[in-house]
């Protein structure tokens, strides 16, 4: 169980998933961040560099990251909203979580089948990293 406000805190800096993330995520300022990876491998390996903003900030309550950017010939551009209530029983805490992604250019294609393949492991193990960081 985690209280409204450590989630709360948690949640809106994204520097905090570090240890949740596969990509590192560096604070720019207290708004803006930037995630850099290097993906593929070989002669097909890019840069993947995606700037996030975090923005509609209703204090303690929700919140949305927007994130911009891509690799050569591929546009990546996606939000992550989320608000965050109380629970039925004391102490327990509820995210409502809504992620918007779209994938443009030449790698479009490919990159969404990944996705969709990996999607929902990665999910799960992405929440299961933030419950057990918020819960410490």
């Amino acid at each position: 169980m985690a209280a409204r406000e450590n989630v709360w805190t948690f949640l809106i800096d994204p520097g905090n998933f570090g240890p949740c993330s596969p990509v590192p995520i560096e604070r720019v300022d207290d708004r803006r961040y930037v995630a850099n990876a290097r993906v593929g491998g070989g002669f097909l390996a890019t840069t993947l560099r995606l700037d996030l903003e975090v923005t509609d900030v209703v204090p303690g309550s929700s919140a949305r990251i927007v994130a911009r950017g891509g690799a050569t010939g591929t546009t990546v551009d996606g939000s992550s909203t989320f608000e965050v209530r109380a629970g039925s029983m004391d102490g327990t805490t509820i995210v409502d979580w809504e992620v918007e992604l779209r994938i443009s250019g030449i790698f479009a294609g490919p990159a969404e089948r990944l996705i969709e393949e990996r999607a929902p492991a990665a999910m799960e193990r992405l929440l299961g990293c933030i419950h057990q960081q918020v819960e410490g």
